[in-house]
């Protein structure tokens, strides 16, 4: 726990009440030491979002990853339906296309797509786990990282995949992710004693807050206090996360119509002033 009553960079923050957006949860202060200390942060910090692990694999991770798995998994369906409609409706030439094919499966009840397609018993029995799995995963995209899990090891199984064998190949997948994280997210096993589940600073996404909402100090407490200080970042990770964070805002050339279009338009305005 921090200390001085005074905010410094790396103070890691946390709102009094949770609104359940992982985005306005934890935040770890990156506002340099002599701004706050000479006020020249206008009395707006500067904080990087910090997710939980599960929550960031939820949202950078595996939805490229169920996608992956739904294509293959649509593909499958689409020659099956394709199949089955040559087979039993010759009347229509024009195959489905691979596009109908999946919307049909997800907005219509698959007993009906099998009636409609006429689909054979045996037809039947290996469509229907694949359509069910389909719809699953689909619908998992945006749910909790436990959700997309289950998801996809069921829908691998559907596939004829053991589902064992794919649910630790899938997290030997995101445990070597969080060792390999892109350069705009750095990993944190914990912030401090009990607070130990594991998490990313995604450092991509800056939010802004009143330094006057913060609470340094457990008694601190007025109507405006919206967060409160809990603990702080040390060394050598808060100079790590700093560097990552300038690697990457660092500054990048522009073209020269940029700059003829910038020079320009100063020109005017001091034109138009004078």
């Amino acid at each position: 726990m921090p200390d001085g009553s005074s905010l410094r960079q790396g103070d890691v923050i946390r709102p009094l009440e949770s609104d359940n957006d992982p985005w306005n949860g934890i935040a770890i202060v990156v506002t340099a030491d002599c701004d706050l200390a000479r006020s020249k942060h206008a009395g707006r910090l500067t904080c990087v979002p910090v997710l939980p692990a599960s929550t960031y694999l939820s949202f950078f991770y595996m939805p490229r990853r169920l996608a992956r798995t739904r294509e293959t998994l649509g593909d499958q369906l689409v020659s099956q339906m394709r199949k089955a409609q040559k087979a039993h409706l010759p009347e229509f030439s024009s195959p489905l296309t691979p596009e109908r094919c999946r919307q049909w499966i997800l907005q219509s009840e698959l007993a009906k797509i099998v009636s409609a397609l006429h689909l054979s018993a045996e037809e039947a029995a290996a469509f229907m786990p694949l359509a069910q799995s389909f719809r699953r995963i689909s619908d998992s995209v945006d749910s909790p990282l436990s959700k997309q899990c289950e998801a996809f090891s069921s829908t691998t199984e559907a596939m004829g995949k053991s589902a064992h064998s794919t649910k630790e190949r899938l997290i030997a997948e995101l445990a070597s992710h969080l060792r390999d994280l892109p350069g705009d997210a750095m990993f944190l096993s914990s912030l401090m004693n009990g607070v130990e589940e594991g998490y990313v600073a995604y450092l991509r996404l800056l939010v802004g807050l009143n330094d006057r909402q913060v609470a340094t100090r457990a008694a601190q407490r007025s109507f405006q206090i919206t967060h409160e200080r809990f603990t702080h970042l040390k060394s050598p990770y808060l100079y790590r996360l700093t560097q990552q964070l300038g690697a990457v805002f660092s500054a990048i050339g522009l073209p020269e119509e940029y700059e003829a279009s910038r020079d320009g338009r100063a020109k005017q305005f001091l034109q138009e002033l004078g």
